[in-house]
């Protein structure tokens, strides 16, 4: 180990975390307009078509908000690692020193609760769908309760992170992305089979919604989980014993988890976004009289697609809501 160069490796990661949290912020960004807009569509909706979604909504501004506040958090650390700092050696070991203070274990506790909460609505998603069956629930339900219990000793004060903590986060990790990959390939498996029942039965408009919120499910879980196991590896492998190489990990690893921790928690504001602005299921239901409503069939409940609600309740500027998911 006396052949790294630590003043390098601090300018390194000193950079690292400055791109970090500013992709951070400009996820922020994003989701800040989510939640707004979702909130306006919502207001302007009628009252018939306002059931089901305030708690997505809150849910949303939840996510948000836990989200907004590790960024603030990260973003006084490195001011204050900056700041204090002239070399990069020093600012190395200011980051590891600020482990431990106040600022960094709320930054860790928000994030993992933002993930808590992001898993947890995946879950209930899932649920909605899968209510006459909910026995299938019991693996991602207990693969949840899993990463919840990882999740927190993570975050639990500590001096450094010692290699049994880096395979906790691994774990961690692997967890989460597995929970993602269950649940979105029962979300895909029920909305297909729907979709193959109907076939013959709807117009192909119809149809072609349950294709779509398949695509919708794998593009907001693809990138989770790509960047997800690229974050867990990382965690693992060997730092090395050079500069170069133990730059080349920080580098890796910091390029995974931004992107990891940003996606898992944009992924969710993008199924409450369809919620909030119509384009998706918000409830089961049992069969429904109108016959414009598209429904996915179970066999005790089905959730009602919010883009089957007749197009005159809502402003003709708004357009005609068929082909929406």
């Amino acid at each position: 180990m006396s052949t790294i160069d630590f003043n390098h490796f601090g300018k390194v990661t000193a950079g690292g975390l400055f791109v970090n949290v500013t992709v951070t912020i400009l996820g922020i960004g994003i989701q800040l307009f989510m939640c707004i807009y979702g909130l306006a569509c919502y207001l302007e909706s009628p009252r018939t078509m306002r059931r089901g979604k305030p708690p997505y909504i809150i849910v949303s501004f939840v996510i948000l908000g836990l989200f907004s506040l590790t960024a603030a958090m990260d973003a006084y650390t490195n001011f204050r690692s900056l700041f204090e700092a002239t070399t990069g050696r020093e600012f190395y070991i200011l980051t590891q020193e600020f482990e431990r203070e106040w600022f960094r274990i709320l930054s860790i506790f928000s994030l993992m609760f933002s993930l808590f909460t992001s898993d947890g609505l995946l879950l209930y998603r899932c649920y909605i769908v899968w209510k006459d069956q909910w026995y299938v629930l019991v693996i991602p339900g207990l693969c949840y309760l899993s990463t919840i219990g990882l999740g927190l000793q993570i975050a639990a004060p500590s001096q450094n992170w010692t290699p049994q903590d880096r395979i906790i986060g691994s774990a961690f990790t692997f967890l989460s992305v597995i929970l993602n990959i269950m649940i979105t390939s029962l979300l895909s498996f029920r909305l297909l089979r729907a979709r193959n029942s109907m076939l013959g039965v709807l117009p192909s408009k119809h149809i072609q919604i349950y294709s779509r919120l398949i695509i919708i499910l794998v593009e907001a879980a693809l990138p989770v989980a790509v960047f997800g196991i690229g974050y867990a590896i990382t965690l693992v492998i060997p730092l090395g014993e050079t500069t170069a190489q133990i730059s080349n990990w920080q580098i890796s690893n910091m390029f995974f988890s931004t992107l990891y921790f940003l996606f898992a928690t944009l992924s969710p504001q993008m199924i409450i976004f369809r919620v909030t602005t119509g384009r998706s299921w918000t409830d089961t239901t049992n069969a429904s009289d109108n016959s414009t409503n598209t429904v996915l069939s179970t066999k005790n409940s089905m959730p009602v697609f919010a883009a089957g609600q007749d197009s005159s309740q809502w402003p003709s500027t708004t357009g005609t809501r068929d082909g929406y998911i």
